[in-house]
C-alpha cells in the first residue's frame, strides 16, 4: 500500500465521523448548499470553494484538511468515487460570491508513488537510510558512507527564482582504482556546487589588495578569517577544526608555532585558489614579489613562478617598475614641463661571481634623463615654434657632436 492509500484509509473514519453528525438545519440561514465531504450545510454567509475538474464543493475546514493530509503529494478530491480525480485548483467564494481567478495548484513534485528520484532529491536523509542502509555492512571500522545534499535558490531575471539541488551519496571505502576516480568525482561535482556560495563572496577586490611585509601577513590573516568562507572553509577541511583559535594564532609567544604555521599555510592556499580564478596578484603574490626582487633570482625561475602564479605576472613586474620611476619623476622638486624630454635607457650589467659556487650574475641598470626646455631651446632642438621643431633634430646634434663627444658631459655632467 503506497503512503497516499494509507493517507486516504486514514482520513476516511474521521469524514465518516463528521458526515454521521447530518446536516445542521440552519432554517433561512441556508439555501441548500452543503459540502460534499462533510455533510454540513453550508451558511449563505459562509466561505466555501468549488474543486477544479470535479466541481465538488468544501467548506474551507474540509479543504484545509485535505490539504494538511495530502502532505507533499498531489491533493485528490476527498469526496469523488474512489478518490481517484486529481485537484488542479479551486475556486474561492465568499458569501455565494466567486473570486475573479481560481488558485491554481503547482505541479507536485510526486504523483502518488515516492520514486527514488524525488526521495534522494527532498529527503537525503531518507535516501541514505532506505538506499545506502544496507551497505553499512561492508564498511571496515572507521569508514562511513554520507550523503552530499545541497538545495540552492538563485533570484534571476524578472524575479525569477532559480532552484538548484545537489545530491550524491559517496563511501570511504574505496578499494579500486575505479572506486576512487568515482569518489573524487562525486566530491568535484559537490565543490562546483558551492563554488558561487564560498569563492565570490572571498573576493579582494584589485584596489582594495595590500602591500604587506612578512610579519604583517599572519595579522592580517587573522583578521581576514571571519571575512572569507574560503578561508574559513579551507581551514575546516585541511584541520578538521570548525572553527580556528585566533588568540593562538596572533600570540607573539612560541608556543604555539605549529599552529601558527598551519594556519598560515592554509591562508596561502586561499591566496593560491584565488589567483587562479581572478586576473591580478593578491596579498601572497605581492609580498613573496617584494621579497624576491631583492635576491638574485634567474630571470627564469622568476617564469616559472609566475607561470605557476606564485608571483605575479612578468607584465605586472614590468608595470611595478615603470610606477616606481614615474613616482620618482612626480617627486621631484622641479616638475616636468610639457617641452620637457625625458628619457629611460637601461641595460644589462652581468658578470662571473668568483667562489667556491660559481654563478652568473645579472643586473638591469636603469637611468632616467631629464632634459629641461631651457637646454633644447640651447640646443636648437626647439625653434620659434617648439611644436615644430624645425631647428635641428636629435640625431643631428648627435652626428655633429659625435667627434667631441661632449654632448652627454653638456646635457648630464657625464663623460
Amino acid at each position: 500500500m503506497s503512503d497516499r492509500q494509507k493517507q486516504r484509509k486514514s482520513a476516511e473514519p474521521a469524514r465518516i465521523t463528521r458526515a454521521k453528525r447530518g446536516k445542521i438545519d440552519r432554517g433561512e440561514c441556508n439555501d441548500g448548499l452543503s459540502c460534499s465531504s462533510c455533510g454540513n450545510d453550508i451558511h449563505v454567509n459562509a466561505d466555501h470553494v468549488v474543486l477544479s475538474p470535479c466541481n465538488c464543493i468544501l467548506c474551507t475546514r474540509c479543504l484545509l484538511n485535505s490539504h494538511a493530509l495530502r502532505g507533499s503529494f498531489a491533493m485528490y478530491c476527498p469526496t469523488c468515487d474512489g478518490n481517484d480525480t486529481k485537484v488542479t485548483s479551486h475556486r474561492y467564494f465568499s458569501a455565494r460570491t466567486p473570486d475573479e481567478e481560481d488558485t491554481n495548484y503547482k505541479t507536485c513534485l510526486c504523483d502518488g508513488e515516492e520514486t527514488d528520484d524525488y526521495i534522494k532529491n527532498n529527503f537525503p536523509k531518507k535516501h541514505l537510510a532506505q538506499k545506502e542502509g544496507a551497505g553499512v555492512g561492508r564498511l571496515e571500522e572507521g569508514e562511513s558512507i554520507a550523503v552530499l545534499y545541497a538545495f540552492r535558490l538563485k533570484k534571476g531575471k524578472k524575479n525569477n527564482v532559480e532552484r538548484y539541488t545537489y545530491t550524491e551519496t559517496i563511501s570511504d571505502h574505496i578499494k579500486t582504482e575505479d572506486d576512487m576516480e568515482d569518489y573524487s568525482t562525486k566530491c568535484g561535482k559537490f565543490m562546483a556546487f558551492l563554488h558561487e556560495l564560498i569563492v565570490r563572496p572571498s573576493k579582494i577586490e584589485r584596489d582594495d589588495v595590500p602591500n604587506l611585509m612578512p610579519a604583517e601577513v599572519v595579522d592580517y590573516y587573522a583578521d581576514r578569517y571571519s571575512q572569507s568562507p574560503l578561508l574559513s572553509s579551507l581551514y575546516g577541511l585541511a584541520t578538521g577544526r570548525g572553527k580556528a583559535d585566533i588568540d593562538k594564532i596572533t600570540l607573539d609567544k612560541g608556543d604555539y608555532a605549529d599552529y601558527q604555521s598551519q594556519f598560515l599555510a592554509v591562508a596561502v592556499a586561499e591566496g593560491m585558489l584565488l589567483r587562479s580564478i581572478f586576473k591580478y596578484p593578491g596579498v601572497i603574490q605581492k609580498m613573496l614579489f617584494e621579497q624576491l626582487t631583492n635576491e638574485n633570482i634567474s630571470q627564469p625561475r622568476l617564469n616559472l613562478l609566475s607561470a605557476m602564479r606564485i608571483l605575479p605576472s612578468r607584465s605586472y613586474c614590468t608595470n611595478a617598475q615603470c610606477k616606481e620611476v614615474q613616482k620618482l619623476v612626480e617627486d621631484m622638486d622641479k616638475k616636468l614641463h610639457p617641452l620637457d624630454l625625458f628619457m629611460v635607457n637601461q641595460d644589462n650589467i652581468s658578470f662571473q661571481e668568483v667562489s667556491k659556487q660559481a654563478r652568473h650574475v645579472q643586473y638591469t641598470a636603469i637611468q632616467d634623463i631629464v632634459v629641461r626646455k631651457e637646454k633644447l631651446y640651447e640646443l636648437g632642438i626647439y625653434g620659434d615654434n617648439p611644436l615644430s621643431r624645425l631647428g635641428k633634430s636629435w640625431s643631428d646634434i648627435c652626428s655633429q657632436d659625435a667627434s667631441t663627444k661632449t654632448l652627454a658631459k653638456r646635457i648630464i655632467g657625464v663623460t
